[in-house]
């Protein structure tokens, strides 16, 4: 959570400089380079090293690049959120070397920047896997979009180089011949010659769960296409693989109905990224993940006194009766709007997205925060309305604490009903681990676990792909994720099967 003690001086001391309204970050200590195969390998013994326990990296086929199992997904870490950063940084320095990024994440810069400069780690042990904006259409997806995609990445993230390039096509409902002549004739060639001029080392493609199951011909076709058309560096293939979305893996409508797309993406040298390992839509998107138990506090109470505090301060906010203040407003209308998620809250809460608790979460660390901040920071001018800023900020961040608890009790049963079926399950009754908190502290005994809900499908998830890409907020979950025992032993599709009809859905 935010610290209100800041006032907008300490917090813009922060940023380096502010451009068109994104935050940049100096990075003169980057290197030039991107992954190598050596300083991957030197990066994971080093951590042995140290004693720092992770699971066998990934040694990944053509590149030989040595990567952790798991790679985290920083699209919803914002500077906003003090946890944020510090997880990113704890989770390169404890054996997480694969950076998965959309939206070039402010959080990246600075703490790879700080790495480098520190000499923790090279620039040439981590891999930043970059994916591309989404596209509606092919008439979307040009030379000139990835472009200026990239360009966008590299300014943004303080670098001159990106590891891989993940086109993504999970938007596409029809893989047909056009989309793939298109790939062919003018996508490919062009992020090959991006690789030519160091821009770039390798590229792939991103598939929604239907393109994978349903459309496996033409998939295989731009496979076997790619060693026609000498593209040598489409090295990556991306799909949806979880407890609930299993399809992909039990199902084997490849190489003639006997392989899967793992094993036919193995079988062709191309690394496999689960891209959801834990969340699932059903319509509505869900997660196997437990949540904190509220049951024992009066939640609607503590949310309604909330509610009434925050929405007096958004009556009475002295900023909107500031005439100096009515240019600004004219200029950016979302101001005032960021300022009122009191009342959007009361009027909204029937809003799919707001009453889902892992929606919101996301809507929240990566565009509700920031922008309650920045329009804070941007009407802050005189000592009363710093004080009403503050309070203000002291208030809301309460209020979305307890909104958030308020989601997660409607969930608390069902998450927990569903944690308990799985552990029945065989496949996990042999596969405790050990403590993190034990793991932590100076006591010489440790008592074995079960897995936790989360721990559990995470496990499952990394049978079907060389890499997860996961998206813990937090240490804790960093924690969870750190201590699965990913190199026990393979799951069956029959088990898999089993584990997806006990997922508990209301």
């Amino acid at each position: 959570m935010i610290k209100n003690i800041f006032t907008i001086n300490n917090t813009l001391k922060l940023f380096s400089r502010h451009k068109n309204g994104f935050i940049y970050f100096s990075s003169s200590s980057m290197s030039l380079n991107g992954a190598t195969s050596l300083s991957t390998e030197n990066y994971f013994k080093k951590l042995n090293n140290n004693n720092n326990s992770c699971s066998s990296p990934v040694k990944l086929p053509k590149l030989s690049w040595n990567t952790s199992k798991y790679a985290l997904n920083t699209d919803y870490l914002t500077i906003y959120e003090t946890q944020h950063k510090a997880t990113l940084l704890k989770a390169i320095k404890n054996g997480c070397n694969v950076i998965v990024t959309r939206n070039n994440s402010a959080t990246i810069s600075p703490v790879i920047s700080d790495l480098i400069e520190n000499k923790e780690i090279e620039r040439a042990s981590i891999v930043v896997i970059k994916r591309s904006m989404l596209s509606k259409s092919i008439s979307d997806l040009s030379c000139d979009q990835i472009d200026k995609d990239i360009k966008e990445s590299l300014d943004k993230l303080g670098l001159d180089h990106l590891d891989v390039y993940m086109v993504d096509l999970s938007t596409f409902i029809q893989i047909d011949d056009q989309l793939i002549n298109h790939l062919f004739e003018n996508i490919f060639p062009h992020l090959e010659s991006l690789i030519v001029k160091g821009q770039l080392s390798s590229y792939g493609l991103s598939f929604n769960q239907d393109s994978i199951t349903n459309q496996s011909k033409s998939i295989e076709s731009i496979i076997m296409k790619r060693k026609e058309n000498n593209c040598n560096n489409f090295s990556f293939i991306q799909y949806p693989f979880n407890i609930y979305q299993h399809q992909t893996i039990t199902n084997s409508p490849y190489h003639n109905g006997t392989k899967n797309i793992m094993e036919y993406a193995k079988e062709n040298e191309l690394v496999t990224l689960n891209s959801s390992p834990s969340l699932f839509t059903t319509p509505s998107l869900q997660r196997f993940k437990s949540v904190r138990d509220h049951s024992n506090v009066d939640i609607e109470k503590i949310l309604k006194e909330s509610f009434d505090l925050t929405i007096h301060m958004e009556r009475n906010n002295p900023i909107t009766k500031d005439e100096s203040h009515s240019n600004k407003f004219k200029e950016n209308k979302d101001l005032i709007g960021s300022l009122t998620w009191g009342h959007t809250l009361i009027y909204e809460r029937s809003n799919p997205k707001l009453a889902n608790l892992w929606s919101w979460k996301q809507i929240l660390s990566s565009k509700i925060r920031p922008l309650v901040l920045k329009s804070v920071f941007t009407l802050f001018s005189s000592n009363i309305n710093n004080n009403w800023g503050n309070s203000y900020l002291r208030a809301i961040n309460s209020l979305f604490e307890t909104y958030t608890k308020s989601l997660e009790l409607q969930i608390f049963d069902q998450q927990r009903d569903m944690d308990q079926s799985f552990e029945n399950h065989p496949y996990f009754k042999n596969i405790k681990i050990t403590d993190q908190k034990q793991q932590d502290s100076t006591t010489s005994t440790s008592t074995p676990t079960p897995l936790s809900l989360y721990q559990k499908s995470l496990l499952v998830a990394s049978k079907g792909a060389d890499i997860i890409v996961e998206d813990p907020s937090n240490e804790d979950d960093l924690k969870e994720i750190q201590s699965i025992p990913f190199d026990s032993n393979p799951i069956n599709n029959n088990q898999i099967i089993e584990l997806s009809k006990k997922v508990i859905i209301k």
